[in-house]
């Protein structure tokens, strides 16, 4: 709104755009924006964007069960690959995301794995100390297997 008021002014766009580092040309969709609608239209909005498939409890719910390892979790193998953590996610939760996605999701969990590596818990072992909820801020890496 202060870019607003130095634009009524009479201060020149370039300088005031060049103060705050933006286009002339925001300045000038600023402009309208207030003149049209008045400045509660320059208010700031929280971006929208798309809502998660899985609730919040969801996402803690797979962290347990990925830290648990495939076995426990009814898989063959003792590392997990994506199309795995993908698979479980479809058959406990009942929703699908790409495999892609899922990395990012793991990794705001605080899970992580080595590139071109299956998910393993690096550093987790027999004498590895977990919390008293079976969970631990882990990263999936590339040095111990679980199972």
């Amino acid at each position: 709104m202060e870019a607003v008021k130095r634009l009524r002014a009479g201060e020149p766009a370039a300088v005031v755009a060049a103060d705050l580092g933006i286009a002339p040309n925001t300045l000038y969709t600023w402009g309208k924006r207030a003149r049209l609608g008045g400045n509660k239209t320059l208010k700031a909005t929280p971006g929208r964007g798309r809502t998660f498939k899985l609730q919040p409890e969801h996402w803690q719910t797979l962290k347990r069960m990925v830290l648990r390892g495939p076995r426990a979790c009814g898989f063959d193998r003792g590392l997990w690959t994506l199309p795995m953590i993908k698979e479980l996610v479809e058959r406990e939760f009942g929703v699908s995301y790409h495999e892609d996605h899922l990395s990012k999701f793991l990794r705001r969990l605080g899970l992580r794995s080595r590139q071109g590596s299956p998910w393993r818990l690096q550093g987790c072992c027999s004498g590895c100390p977990i919390g008293s909820d079976g969970i631990e801020e882990a990263r999936i890496g590339s040095t111990v297997q679980t199972s």
